[in-house]
């Protein structure tokens, strides 16, 4: 009864919110790694974030020299850019809130986790491929290298990377 009634509201919500507001305002934000150093620049990036314009001489590559969180998007070794965020349409609110952990585990709707290892060698870059369209988590960290998310360990839709010697054992929650 309980998870019908979530069901219909989250339907009710979606629907209202999919006609009140068609589509969300996409912001910029300038971000730049000044002196080739670590940047993080607050943004709401649930929706999504795209480099509209390069604004430095380095070549900025997502997921090697810039990325984005949940805490916002961060740049590294040179890479500076104009970058937009927040386009998404209002109804993914509802359905990332409906599908979220906490909703999955308080009303026990099924998910499926995964374990993906993941070992920047020599202190080099890795990409592992991981469905991350769900929650990413460091599980366990297996370096002397403290892991960050955001620094030398990160997520994109391409899969979980690993840099600087961190390395780790991800827990990868699919919706």
């Amino acid at each position: 009864m309980l998870h019908t009634r979530s069901v219909l509201c989250f339907a009710l919500a979606a629907l209202f919110s999919a006609v009140a507001y068609s589509s969300a305002s996409a912001a910029t934000v300038r971000c730049a790694s000044e002196g080739f150093e670590y940047t993080r620049c607050p943004a709401d990036t649930r929706g999504g974030v795209q480099l509209l314009e390069q604004l430095s001489d380095t070549t900025c590559r997502e997921g090697e020299n810039w990325g984005y969180d949940r805490r916002g998007i961060w740049v590294d070794r040179g890479c500076a850019g104009k970058f937009e965020f927040g386009r998404r349409y209002a109804a993914n609110d509802f359905y990332q809130d409906y599908t979220s952990r906490e909703y999955r585990r308080d009303y026990g709707a099924s998910s499926a986790e995964e374990t993906v290892r993941c070992e920047s060698l020599d202190n080099g870059y890795k990409r592992c491929p991981a469905d991350t369209r769900g929650e990413v988590q460091l599980l366990e960290q297996l370096s002397d290298t403290t892991c960050r998310e955001g620094e030398n360990w990160g997520y994109d839709r391409r899969g979980i990377w690993v840099d600087q010697g961190c390395r780790g054992e991800f827990v990868v929650s699919s919706r």
